[in-house]
């Protein structure tokens, strides 16, 4: 399948993001582009909500300058059929609808119930986020942030990744 060389290679790539800033945004030098950060920024955002019964003073849940970020770290700005603002708007009432019913449950759920909710909540999000069904890459990256605890794959065009339902390549 892939070599060790392969392996160590995508090892060391990913070590590097997690902990780098992202050279490629304003002066590459802000560390909340490095995967932790965003990390931080997005699932920390969506855990603070939660100690706060979803409330954030007024302000969106998740930020479209986090958002902006995200999208030029993950090299998704030519998706941009839809600005920052308005992914931060249609998240909202996204996260409140969709992820705040199911929030303390995720982390307890067998395997199989959360891909179930990762294949529905990319769905979802790509229609109800981005305004249609084939922006499921942007999505996914944008899903893979917000809630770590499920199984949701960073995936690109081409990169797609076909699972059944209980997990297996077909």
């Amino acid at each position: 399948m892939f070599s060790p060389t392969h392996l160590e290679t995508a090892r060391a790539a990913a070590l590097s993001r997690w902990g780098q800033p992202y050279a490629g945004f304003a002066s590459g030098h802000d560390r909340r582009t490095s995967d932790q950060g965003l990390l931080t920024l997005l699932y920390g955002g969506l855990e603070h909500a939660a100690n706060y019964h979803w409330l954030n003073a007024g302000r969106r849940l998740i930020d479209k300058t986090y958002i902006d970020m995200l999208w030029h770290v993950q090299g998704l700005t030519d998706l941009r059929s839809v600005r920052p603002e308005q992914i931060a708007a249609a998240l909202d009432p996204f996260i409140i609808d969709v992820i705040r019913p199911a929030w303390r449950d995720l982390p307890y759920l067998a395997d199989s119930e959360r891909l179930e909710i990762s294949i529905s909540w990319v769905e979802q999000m790509a229609g109800r986020c981005f305004g249609s069904v084939y922006s499921e890459a942007a999505a996914s990256r944008l899903l893979f942030f917000l809630v770590p605890m499920l199984p949701v794959f960073n995936q690109s065009r081409g990169h797609h990744m076909a699972l059944d339902k209980v997990g297996h390549r077909p």
